[in-house]
């Protein structure tokens, strides 16, 4: 089994393919029928700091659903997607973060992009 990078391309492909299912899991046929979807933005991160590239978030949350219900369809479009898993060292379980977004969080997301160029914000 060999392993590689995911290129910037590749890595937004999949980002998107996210965000379609996490659409789909929270909309269902609104979203494929009328376009309703999340309010959200997106950061890759990691060619310029040389670290793994890798992607955040931020989504707005329905007010029809509590944050419980959200995290679990977060869950469920991972789990659909298959190409975002993190595993803890420890338990070798598959993890993710799923909080409240405010500001300290947006400036953490968008550190690396370049005041001059946004080429890695995206609003899928």
């Amino acid at each position: 089994l060999a392993e590689r990078h995911v290129t910037n391309d590749e890595l937004l492909d999949r980002a998107i393919r996210f965000v379609h299912l996490l659409n789909s899991c929270v909309y269902k046929n609104t979203y494929r029928r009328r376009g309703k979807k999340l309010d959200c933005v997106m950061t890759v991160e990691g060619e310029r700091s040389c670290k793994d590239l890798h992607c955040h978030f931020a989504f707005s949350k329905p007010h029809i659903m509590t944050a419980r219900e959200f995290n679990e369809l977060v869950k469920k479009a991972l789990a659909m997607s298959d190409d975002f898993c993190m595993y803890s060292e420890r338990t070798n379980a598959p993890q993710h973060k799923v909080d409240i977004a405010d500001g300290e969080w947006m400036r953490y997301i968008t550190k690396e992009l370049d005041s001059k160029s946004f080429a890695n914000l995206h609003l899928p």
